[in-house]
C-alpha cells in the first residue's frame, strides 16, 4: 500500500533541492529557490497559493514593510 501521509502535513516554505516546475503557474522553481510545499506539490511563492499561505500565516504585512516607519517608531519607543 503506498503511504500519503506526506499529503496530510501542513504546507510549508522550504528551499527548492532541485529544479522543477509550479503546479499552479508552470514557472520554473530552480534549486534554491523559496517555494511553497503543499499537498505533495510544490508552488512559486508570487502564484496564488504562495501569496494566500504568505498572507493567512503573517510573513508579509498586507501593505509590505514599511522599513522607515518602523524604524522611526522603534527610535520613539527608545526615547530618541
Amino acid at each position: 500500500m503506498f503511504n500519503r501521509s506526506y499529503r496530510c502535513q501542513p504546507p510549508k516554505v522550504i528551499i527548492a533541492k532541485f529544479n522543477n516546475a509550479c503546479a499552479e503557474t508552470g514557472k520554473l522553481l530552480r534549486k534554491g529557490d523559496q517555494i511553497l510545499y503543499a499537498y505533495g506539490k510544490a508552488y512559486h511563492m508570487d502564484s496564488v497559493k504562495g501569496q494566500e499561505y504568505l498572507n493567512k500565516n503573517c510573513l508579509v504585512p498586507a501593505g509590505g514593510f514599511d522599513l522607515d516607519n518602523m524604524i522611526e517608531e522603534n527610535l520613539m519607543q527608545r526615547g530618541f
